[in-house]
């Protein structure tokens, strides 16, 4: 205890001995040298450490039971804060400043309110009516932080279940800054809930959020939320956000609840290890499949997805695509970048508009000659053997990827003369495995 009072008494004595040698400066019309307090990334660690000023001085400035000194900024040539009580080794500068210098830099009194309004911390707000409502047991705090600026209040018909009973509720006013309702309604959250302003309610929402998840959000309330979006949405999915726990136990709900055919979309993102996910084929109902993912090689289950219309493999590591083979109602299939080899098992299909398998290393395309409603396809960087698919083919192309290479190997012409008004991109063109579908 004795050694924590000598630490306050010499914090003090600091303080005051900065205060007077920043008031002898103004008087004097001198500059002042200090050592002020910073933070600094040293070695991958932060640190304290001490940054040489020059300032000429302007105003003390006591605000919120702090003073700050008001001053320019010789090296940063502009006007600063200074924390009185983080300045250390204050001393005048030898001589006193030029006349026409300290007339040029010192402000006069409305532009030093003006610096006063700029700085966060001394910003002079006004003070508006603020509502709140309390617990009737915490009125103690609402005593130590107003005192008599509190009233209105008035007993609610309303209660509040603190522990095992109930609480009557008060509602009460008090006029003070917006920042200080706020601050006062995160410490009180407990007890107290801010009424109006609107404003400042909105900015505890935008708070409230994400401190709840940081502190209190459960596997519960993951499956909750997950829950309600899927509901709402149709769209299943497991990515940073909706881990594969949360996942597996919101299809449980969903199960349970006999609301497997809400699911319309799935979406699987990521680079961890899934694990079993097998019961993503129950929901049959889905229409597009969208993974990229690391670390999914195989997707039996997907064969079980009858009713796909679209699937997007784009840079993943699914290697067997025989599931597609079920999916009589496929028109998309984009599958650039993936690892994907053979797609034989499209050639049954006749309902495909697009085709996206460029930096692949698939090298027959014979299985577009059956398409007849094939309009896009991209295949640029693939080591195809034979182009002559894209002369039998069924269908008529309006787009066509493909590398320059290939490209004048059989003619741009060949082709422009096969599909009339055909738009050719060449890999010196825009991509057009980055569109989506």
């Amino acid at each position: 205890m004795v050694l924590g009072l000598r630490k306050n008494r010499c914090v003090i004595d600091s303080l005051f001995s900065n205060i007077r040698i920043i008031n002898d400066a103004i008087k004097s019309k001198k500059g002042i040298e200090f050592e002020y307090l910073s933070y600094a990334i040293i070695d991958e660690r932060v640190d304290v450490a001490g940054k040489d000023k020059r300032v000429l001085p302007h105003r003390l400035v006591f605000n919120d039971g702090k003073y700050y000194l008001i001053g320019y900024d010789e090296e940063e040539a502009k006007n600063n804060y200074y924390r009185v009580d983080l300045i250390s080794k204050p001393v005048l500068s030898n001589g006193k400043i030029k006349i026409s210098y300290y007339n040029e830099r010192m402000l006069d009194g409305m532009e030093i309110a003006r610096e006063i309004e700029k700085h966060p911390l001394m910003l002079a707000e006004r003070d508006y009516p603020i509502k709140f409502k309390v617990i009737e047991s915490a009125l103690d705090r609402v005593i130590d932080a107003f005192g008599k600026n509190a009233h209105g209040f008035e007993v609610l018909d309303e209660t509040r279940f603190v522990g095992d009973y109930p609480e009557r509720i008060i509602k009460f006013q008090v006029t003070t800054t917006k920042d200080e309702a706020y601050r006062w309604s995160l410490a009180n959250a407990d007890v107290a809930e801010l009424v109006l302003p609107q404003d400042v309610r909105d900015r505890l929402a935008r708070v409230s959020k994400p401190i709840y998840q940081l502190y209190t959000y459960t596997l519960p309330d993951k499956v909750r939320e997950n829950l309600d979006y899927v509901l709402k949405n149709g769209k299943f999915r497991i990515y940073h956000a909706v881990d594969a726990d949360t996942a597996y136990a919101t299809y449980k709900a969903l199960s349970d609840m006999n609301k497997l055919d809400v699911v319309k979309e799935m979406l699987i993102l990521g680079d961890e290890d899934f694990g079993n996910i097998d019961y993503l084929g129950d929901f049959i109902n889905t229409e597009y499949l969208t993974i990229h993912a690391d670390q999914l090689y195989t997707i039996p289950w997907a064969s079980r997805l009858v009713n796909v219309t679209d699937v997007d493999l784009t840079d993943s590591q699914i290697v067997d695509v025989s599931w597609m083979k079920e999916m009589n109602k496929l028109r998309y299939a984009l599958l650039s970048n993936s690892s994907v080899t053979d797609l034989s098992v499209l050639s049954k299909h006749t309902n495909i508009d697009r085709v996206s398998i460029s930096g692949t290393k698939v090298s027959d395309i014979s299985f577009i000659e059956n398409f007849k409603h094939l309009t896009q396809l991209e295949i640029a960087l693939c080591p195809i053997d034979d182009y002559s698919p894209l002369f039998k083919t069924k269908s008529h192309l309006k787009i066509l990827q493909i590398n320059r290479r290939a490209l004048e190997e059989i003619g741009e012409e060949n082709i422009k003369n096969r599909h009339i008004g055909i738009d050719i991109r060449d890999t010196n063109d825009s991509p057009f495995w980055y569109l989506s579908y």
